[in-house]
Formats: structure tokens, sequence, C-alpha cells
């Protein structure tokens, strides 16, 4: 059984025995009182051309929304849309048996797609439980305004006898901007001689990001030189009698030349890496003699920092639900991506009422002006720095232990499976049923696909940290680590992730003073 997600779930058994088969039964299944829940899944507001889903339910405790991934536009997938339950109908189908679910738009413009119009729900599957989604497409058929229409459902049985039949009714058509503002404005005229003063909505006070000189306690002496050729990502170089500021005394593990050492995350003329502890010697503050080279300031701490975010692989849609959740002001988050002057009616481009709507569409913005300039900027690199100027420290963390899990997955491919073997000593029976929901029709997991088993069980396996992000991310550096041939020595992105979530810290007690 593959689950959606790793929240507590109740699952209902419901057993029943029978000493003998009397006809017309076939098996103790037909003695057995089945109800079916049929749910209809449609987007918020409806466009010329959407997708929805009918789902078939074995219970009728259903959610309200639903998260459908198989959306593509020609031949790319687009990251999964939540769709919201349209209406439900409860029936008894008098046994289980094979069903068609006939779908068709009532007294409307809209159109389905014909071979849409009719779908098939096994009996094996019914059996089993299992929930069965059937998408269908639908599509504005003639011109003419969008409006709200009837959804007729039929569902019979193998010989054509109906079982049961509803219909629910859709959406509206999203509201145009300007006809909501036209609307306003009128009424504000209608209203004017009657009308009140409304105090100006204010912003509550959030702390400000200040680039203030970081306080490093610790520096290291450098005992030799070290210059690699080539460079290295995310280390440091240094000639003997450097001073490099040490940003914390703990120390994170990583692979060095040819085996797995302790090291310090330091700084030292620009750039934020790691020095092996036993190359330094630890002095203080008072000790230092030449502090040239190693002053840092919170901007340029959070410049390095958030450097892994560049080149680290997101899924947009898990980006978009963490931040619609924990962002809880569009104007300070748009500020903070460096929309202070622009209104909400110039980075929406639809019409928003919630704060999570408009908190989306400042997201939506930021990701289509970095695609309008790949080169420069990079949209989980500029939403990163954007968050941590806002002190969302927590949500970064999140944020960051699911884009490590995801860019593991997608470098390692067809070798998660020595890594499910190190980290999670997994049997091989264990291992097959994590491609199992992954497998084509010849019963094997593509080379394309292979990242999708490995994010099952990176995600599975990291759930046992809850929010130790930092520890998680440190034990999965060490399994690549110590792969046979490791992944870590050319992807490096995982290493800046690293000394991304250990100097949080000092970046918030930098950015942000105590007052």
């Amino acid at each position: 059984m593959k689950l959606d997600d790793l929240k507590p779930h109740l699952f209902i058994i419901a057993a029943a025995q029978a000493t003998i088969l009397q006809p017309p039964a076939t098996s103790v299944w037909d003695y057995m009182d089945r109800q079916l829940t049929v749910g209809i899944y449609g987007p918020k507001h409806i466009h010329p051309s959407f997708k929805a889903v009918c789902v078939v339910f074995c219970h009728n405790e259903i959610p309200l929304k639903l998260l459908f991934s198989d959306v593509k536009r020609g031949n790319k997938n687009l990251p999964p849309i939540v769709l919201q339950l349209w209406g439900k109908h409860q029936f008894n189908p008098g046994g289980l048996k094979d069903m068609q679910v006939v779908i068709t738009p009532i007294d409307t413009k809209y159109e389905i797609k014909a071979t849409d119009q009719i779908k098939e729900v096994k009996q094996d599957r019914l059996k089993t439980g299992q929930v069965v989604r059937l998408p269908f497409e639908l599509y504005k058929a003639s011109s003419g305004e969008m409006v709200s229409f009837k959804l007729g459902l039929i569902v019979k049985d193998p010989k054509g006898f109906p079982l049961t039949h509803f219909h629910v009714l859709s959406p509206e058509a999203a509201p145009r901007r300007s006809e909501k503002v036209g609307h306003k404005r009128l009424d504000k005229r209608k209203e004017v001689t009657r009308s009140v003063p409304i105090p100006e909505e204010t912003e509550p006070q959030y702390p400000q990001f200040q680039d203030r000189t970081v306080n490093v306690q610790w520096y290291g002496v450098a005992l030799k030189a070290v210059l690699r050729q080539p460079r290295v990502e995310y280390l440091l170089e240094y000639f003997k009698g450097d001073t490099v500021a040490l940003l914390s005394r703990r120390t994170v593990k990583s692979l060095g030349q040819s085996k797995v050492k302790e090291w310090y995350i330091g700084f030292l003329r620009g750039r934020v890496g790691l020095v092996h502890c036993k190359n330094v010697k630890v002095i203080t503050r008072d000790q230092v003699i030449d502090f040239s080279g190693v002053k840092i300031t919170a901007q340029v701490l959070l410049d390095n920092i958030t450097l892994p975010f560049k080149k680290l692989t997101y899924m947009y849609s898990g980006i978009q639900t963490l931040i619609t959740e924990h962002v809880t002001s569009w104007r300070r988050f748009a500020e903070a991506l460096g929309y202070a002057n622009l209104s909400l009616d110039e980075i929406a481009w639809k019409h928003a009422d919630t704060e999570a709507e408009k908190v989306a569409c400042v997201l939506e913005k930021l990701k289509e002006d970095c695609h309008m300039e790949k080169s420069r900027k990079k949209f989980q690199h500029e939403l990163i720095i954007g968050l941590l100027k806002m002190d969302c420290q927590g949500l970064v963390a999140r944020l960051t232990q699911n884009t490590v899990i995801l860019s593991a997955a997608v470098e390692l491919g067809y070798r998660w499976r020595e890594l499910a073997e190190r980290l999670g000593r997994l049997s091989s029976g264990q291992i097959a049923g994590f491609e199992a929901p992954h497998r084509n029709k010849n019963g094997e997991v593509s080379l394309q696909s292979m990242w999708k088993p490995a994010y099952d069980f990176l995600y599975t396996w990291s759930s046992r940290y809850g929010n130790g992000y930092g520890a998680m991310i440190q034990d999965l550096h060490l399994g690549l680590d110590k792969m046979k041939t490791p992944v870590t020595r050319q992807w490096r992105q995982i290493t800046g992730a690293l000394i991304t979530v250990n100097c949080m810290e000092i970046l918030h007690d930098s950015a942000f003073p105590k007052p």
C-alpha cells in the first residue's frame, strides 16, 4: 500500500464469513452490504478548458480537497494541483461488480471529450477497497460567457442497467478584477452620503533584517596550506598562517579525500565553507592579530549560505503549499522578495480574496520573473533569501529538508537501492515494495522514473527525525559519503545545505538582534 502522506490514518476493515455459498452468491463479498460513494472534484473556478476527476470510494468519509497529479501541457508533466469537492453521492450497488460511469454536462456550453464520457470501474479494485480515480476533461464548445453548469452522472452495471444517478453544480468562473473594482467604485458612489471614515489598514510591525557585522567568537589559524585543483565547492582553501573565522564550534561530518572527517564551518576572503578540524588551531577573538579577510556581515553570510538553492531540485506545488500555510502577510512577503513598490493589482494575475491567495500570487510573480531571467535569477534561491530576510527560519528548514530529499532522489536514480540498504537496512523485498507503485506495463521501473521510489524511501526514512532537520541532512550526507562510489564527490549541494542549516542560528542572531 502506498500512502499519500505520513499523517495518522484510520483504517476500517470489514469482515464477513459464510459457511455455505448459496446462488446467486459467488463469493463471501456478495453477503456484504457495501456502500460506495462517488465524488466529483474540480477546480475552484471553471475555465475554458480544465480537468476534473470522478472518484469512487468504498466509504463516505471523503476529503474536501484532492491532490491531482496527472496534469500535462504538451509532453511535459506539470506539478500537482488541488481540486475542490463539487459534490458527492452515496449508493448501494447491490453487490460488487464491474460498473460503467457515464458523465454528461446538462444544458451547458461545455462538452466532455468523447473518450472521457464513459469510464470503467473494475470489480477487483472495489474488492480491495481501492480509491478509483476517473479523470475527465471538459472544454467550452461555443462562445459566450462562462457560467455555472450541472454535471450529470449515471452509474450502470455491466448490462447497462442504471444503479444510481445524480448531478452536481459546478462553481462559477473566477471574477474579473476590473469588474470587481468597478462594482466597488459604483457602490462607493451610491453610498458616499452615508459612508463613515474607515481606519487605514496597518501592517503589524515585524523584525527587520539588519546588515550588521557577524559577532564571531572563535577563529582558527591554519597549520598548513590547502589548495585544491580543481577547486571543490564548499571546501575552503587557505595558506599556512591564515586566520579563518569559525562560525560555530560545532563540527559537521563530510567526506574528505579518502574518508569521512570532521570539519568546522569557516569564513575566509568572502567565502563560507568547510575547514578540516585538524588543519587549524582554534583561538579566541582576543588572540587574532589580523582581521583582514575574516570580517563578515549578515548580508555576506546570507549570500553564501543560500548558494546551494541555485542548483537544488524543488517541487513547486510543495513549496506553494508550505508558503501559503505559513506566510501570513502578502505585503511583507512581497517586500522581502523585492516587490515593495508594487501593489497587489500589479502583482496578481487573478482575483485573490484570502491572504493565502494573495501570498500565492506573490509567489507566482516571483516564479514568472525568475523564469524570464533564468541566467540571473533562480526561483528557489530568491525565495529562500526572502524568507530568511523575514526571519522565517522554521519554514526555511522545512523547505530545505524537502528539497534535499527530492534532490538526493533525483541524483541517486537507480543507486537509491544501495543507499536504502545502508540507511534503512531494507531487504530486497522491501525495496521491491517501494518500486511496485512505479512499475510500467512491463513490470519495470524506467530509469526516468527511478527517482520516485527513491523519493518515497527517503521521505519515509526522514520522518523518524521529526523536526531534527539538521540531524537528518547530516545522516543523509554520511550515507551518501559511504556509498561504494560516493555521490557527494561530484554532487556537493548537500554539503551546501548542511552548511545552511548550521548557519541559520548565527544569521538570526546577527540580522535580528534582540532589542
